[in-house]
């Protein structure tokens, strides 16, 4: 089975009066499943995050700024996975050994 190849992503967060100045994430990526991780629990998900980074930073700082995102952009709309993620990872930055 061959992944798909992934050129060029340009993800974009803000609010409709921010449009002018969006913040973004621009990666370029030559394999994806170097790049995308499949289902796996929060758990094990979280310690990679944890413990990646890339061209930008490490991930856990994209994680959290994401989160603050969608609480401060759509408070209404609640996302779990993302909610427990941020909260496994915090937990790691607390307490790596665990």
């Amino acid at each position: 089975m061959s992944a798909a190849v992934i050129t060029r992503r340009l993800v974009r967060i803000g609010s409709p009066s921010a449009l002018r100045e969006p913040w973004g994430a621009d990666s370029t990526y030559a394999d994806q499943a170097r790049s995308v991780v499949g289902s796996e629990p929060v758990p094990a998900l979280a310690r990679k995050i944890w413990e990646s980074s890339g061209p930008s930073g490490p991930n856990k700082e994209y994680l959290y700024q994401l989160a603050r995102a969608v609480r401060e952009l759509s408070p209404e709309s609640y996302d779990s996975h993302l909610s427990a993620l941020e909260l496994e990872v915090r937990r790691l930055d607390k307490h790596p050994e665990e």
